[in-house]
């Protein structure tokens, strides 16, 4: 449970019975969670962000004609789906960071990973351009 904006004497009542108990609560009451974290995080929110979608449009505007092209498109599928990964990992940070319920971030931790199925699927649909090339090579 959160207490923003705690009053002079809401802050002293606390303190007092941390005293009381023999404990100190050696921090200060923030009135809110540092700009400079928020602003850090959601800057590599959006950098991921835009990560996966440059690499999905790179990815996609490759149509391989030679194992060369499909192991480069293959590698930006890759990177798209590690930006997702990212992604996934850095919300998971912040839910456990602050002390507020974020379970609305759930929503989109499973949009997150229905992307990473799509992606995983349409690489392996390149699967067909490999076979292609290899009954090419015969």
């Amino acid at each position: 449970m959160v207490i923003k904006d705690p009053t002079p004497e809401e802050t002293a009542a606390v303190n007092a019975i941390f005293e009381a108990h023999g404990q100190s609560l050696n921090k200060q009451f923030l009135k809110d969670y540092p700009q400079w974290f928020v602003d850090f995080e959601r800057n590599r929110l959006i950098t991921y962000a835009c990560d996966v979608v440059t690499n999905i449009v790179k990815a996609n505007s490759i149509y391989p004609q030679s194992m060369a092209e499909l192991d480069q498109r293959r590698c930006l599928q890759d990177l798209a789906i590690a930006n997702c990964y990212a992604i996934y990992g850095e919300i998971e940070f912040i839910q456990s960071f602050f002390i507020q319920d974020l379970n609305f971030l759930s929503d989109t931790l499973a949009h997150i990973k229905r992307e990473i199925h799509l992606l995983k699927g349409w690489r392996q649909s390149d699967n067909k351009f490999k076979a292609k090339f290899k009954e090419k090579e015969k």
